[in-house]
């Protein structure tokens, strides 16, 4: 007698084949009938509808991909245009503050303009001026700030132009880099950029450069307690231009003491003394009102 265990389908087999029925109630079935029906309609269903559900699947995925990579684009070209736009916009703003003399604020703005700009121009556009618009905005904003000491590193950048030969600087530049010295004490490099800026100034045959030249001579000769050099070059700077008249001068000698931008005068060069005696050389003709400034 065989006594090892058989397979589940040949006792099924077996069984069925002896006593002709399968032996299970005939509602179950009907049920396990019904059971087998459904799967087999739901695979014939699944293999029929692969195909596009794989097909969906895979759309929905490119799509994404594709809104992911216009996205990363539109962020992208955002940045570039706004990085090309930027520099520009910062030019503006500077360059309107430096009108409305708000010179310390608009500084932050024309130092971007002048580091993100200064070499596209410089090698591109300095005959057409758009540099020398970056330079002499930014050169105008450090001499007539509260404290240009605290400007002398961004002074030094503009002056590396020139020593580079990146940009050549006109008699207006000087003028400016003199009184930046002028205002932080160095009085000698003051008076060499005057200099420099006269001869360029009448190079270029400009009456009204030559005069402002003169004036900050006409200063750092009376610094040095030169009243006879002080003379002759304020008489040569009226001589050029009715703006450094006696009128205007002894206005401004009036206020010089407690004028911010005048501080120089009285915190480096002790020129009180001499004062009352420039005002002496001063008084000579009637003529038009205003107040002399360094510009």
């Amino acid at each position: 007698m065989n006594t090892s265990p058989e397979n589940p389908a040949s006792t099924t087999e077996s069984a069925t084949a002896t006593n002709g029925e399968s032996g299970l109630p005939s509602d179950t079935k009907h049920t396990n009938q019904n059971t087998l029906g459904f799967l087999g309609r739901l695979k014939i269903f699944l293999d029929e509808t692969e195909a596009s559900v794989s097909w969906i699947v895979g759309f929905i995925t490119l799509a994404g991909s594709v809104l992911f990579l216009i996205n990363y684009v539109d962020r992208a070209t955002n940045r570039i245009v706004s990085e090309k736009i930027s520099p520009y916009e910062r030019l503006l703003s500077g360059q309107i503050l430096v009108r409305e003399e708000i010179y310390d604020d608009a500084i932050p703005d024309l130092e971007v303009a002048f580091k993100q700009l200064g070499k596209k121009f410089s090698e591109e556009d300095v005959t057409g001026g758009r540099y020398y618009q970056i330079i002499d905005s930014y050169l105008l904003a450090m001499v007539n700030s509260k404290s240009p000491e605290l400007h002398e590193y961004r002074f030094r950048e503009i002056l590396k132009l020139q020593e580079e030969n990146n940009v050549s600087f006109l008699g207006w530049h000087y003028l400016q880099i003199g009184w930046y010295y002028f205002r932080i004490g160095h009085l000698q490099k003051a008076q060499e950029n005057f200099s420099t800026a006269l001869e360029k100034y009448k190079g270029a045959q400009n009456p009204y450069g030559q005069a402002n030249s003169y004036w900050g001579l006409t200063l750092t000769s009376l610094c040095q307690g030169d009243l006879d050099q002080t003379r002759t070059n304020y008489q040569s700077a009226y001589a050029l231009s009715s703006y450094y008249s006696p009128e205007n001068t002894l206005r401004t000698i009036e206020f010089m003491d407690s004028d911010a931008w005048y501080i120089p005068l009285i915190s480096f060069y002790d020129i009180e003394d001499y004062l009352s005696e420039f005002a002496e050389i001063v008084q000579e003709t009637e003529e038009i009102g205003g107040v002399i400034r360094g510009s």
